[in-house]
């Protein structure tokens, strides 16, 4: 049995486990079969050296040795997934603890526990977190990793962050989540639901927010708090955390090739499913409508972040570095990456917004090779471009916007179009200027009539 799970992200591997806790799990194959726990295997092949008309004696020392073994896999902190990872899918965590929780990596240990959708036992500590960088005055930035049996995919799982202070694991501190209709002894949990729909590979990235203790004090003192202050106060930090996790998406580009532009895209989708409307589980999965933050404000905050991403490239002169570490290199590829996540989250843009966005894909020469050697990457992923370009030239026409003249050479890239025909003079506007899809008779209208 392998002892790691391999991801495609390189996070620390999880402790190898015991040799014993693999033994006991093992079939034919070297591994329990998936929803059958370890120690339940009963088809145990008889020895060949055990002598005959001892049967009784050596069931009754195996069973001996299986209760044995059985005590020592109960007593262990970490249990032990059973699937391989091409029998499940494996779902990396992303969590950020905030500076106002006591948090020493080198003392404290978190874990993730839920329902036994994640492929453990209920409530245990399935998933052990690690810490991955010092995010300074936001907090650490935690990661980990659980293979889940794929029957548990499409459904709610409820999940929660459990610290582990210091070296005595017996008493823990379970994350509070907030919910202002929660009563005195209810429990709130996360939700996770992994959308097969979204999946482009056996993994799937949960990027949560912060991680919140239960401050001191009665029940009520909570409710009251959450009320007036708290609410704007996780509000705000959740925003904070959504850009963080933003940028760990963007850093999957600073390699730019095929596999990492549609693992970016793949994550993506799934941050935007985890992030345009926080879900909880009390009792059933459900909206956090206790939270306030509505989907219109998710994407307004998520636009406003995505801007940031363009800013080195509209504030430096002719010749300027771009900032060191930058995951995207080029303008006119970070152009086509902005428009896709428009388009894949229906992001609504002003007129301001739409002349950046075309100024950021407006190419700087419209020579075929370099186009290639910008483009072919990106165009060779399975997203559906000139869609997505048709769609930005009929926002501008739209809004009276003329700056979509400017990025026709990359429409036009990628259709793949053949130079005009000797007829060219003699065919329509629309058909010689290669504007198929878009409203150019549209266009001409509204400057006409402006």
């Amino acid at each position: 049995m392998k002892d790691k799970v391999q991801s495609t992200n390189e996070l620390p591997a999880s402790p190898p486990a015991s040799k014993e806790h693999c033994q006991e799990g093992e079939t034919k194959d070297g591994l329990a079969a998936p929803g059958e726990k370890p120690g339940e295997n009963n088809s145990e092949p008889k020895d060949p050296r055990k002598p005959e008309g001892s049967d009784k004696n050596c069931t009754a020392a195996v069973t001996k040795e299986k209760e044995q073994k059985n005590q020592k896999a109960s007593a262990k902190a970490i249990p032990v997934s059973w699937l391989k990872p091409k029998e499940g899918i494996t779902v990396h965590f992303h969590a950020i603890i905030p500076k106002h929780v006591t948090f020493d990596p080198k003392l404290h240990t978190v874990f993730i526990s839920g329902g036994e959708e994640l492929g453990q036992p209920k409530w245990s500590d399935a998933c052990k977190m690690y810490h991955i960088a010092d995010l300074h005055e936001y907090g650490s930035l935690i990661e980990g990793s659980v293979v889940i049996p794929r029957q548990s995919l499409d459904r709610a799982i409820p999940y929660k962050y459990v610290l582990h202070p210091g070296f005595s694991r017996s008493s823990v501190e379970y994350e509070y989540i907030y919910q202002q209709s929660q009563k005195a002894g209810e429990h709130v949990n996360r939700c996770l639901c992994v959308k097969s729909s979204l999946l482009c590979s056996r993994d799937w990235h949960q990027y949560d927010d912060i991680i919140c203790m239960k401050p001191p004090g009665t029940f009520q003192k909570f409710q009251n708090l959450f009320t007036n202050k708290m609410k704007k106060e996780l509000v705000k930090e959740k925003k904070l955390a959504a850009a963080i996790m933003l940028g760990r998406i963007f850093s999957n580009l600073q390699t730019w090739n095929l596999v990492n532009l549609q693992n970016f895209f793949t994550q993506f989708r799934q941050f935007y499913h985890v992030v345009q409307e926080p879900m909880i589980y009390e009792g059933k999965a459900q909206p956090w409508y206790s939270l306030g933050l509505g989907e219109e404000e998710v994407k307004e905050h998520l636009w406003e972040c995505l801007k940031k991403q363009t800013e080195p490239f509209l504030k430096r002169k002719s010749g300027d570095a771009l900032p060191e570490g930058w995951p995207v290199r080029s303008r006119l590829r970070m152009g086509l990456v902005l428009l896709f996540l428009v388009e894949n989250a229906r992001l609504c843009l002003s007129e301001g917004d739409l002349t950046l966005l075309c100024s950021i894909l407006c190419p700087s020469t419209c020579s075929p090779d370099v186009l290639h050697s910008e483009l072919h990457h990106i165009l060779g992923t399975s997203e559906r471009w000139q869609e997505y370009l048709v769609n930005l030239c009929q926002r501008c026409i739209n809004a009276r916007v003329v700056d979509w003249l400017g990025i026709l050479p990359v429409v036009h890239y990628c259709m793949q179009l053949a130079p005009p025909g000797k007829d060219f003079v003699s065919q329509p506007e629309d058909i010689w200027a290669s504007l198929k899809g878009i409203s150019f008779f549209q266009f001409q209208e509204k400057w006409l009539n402006k």
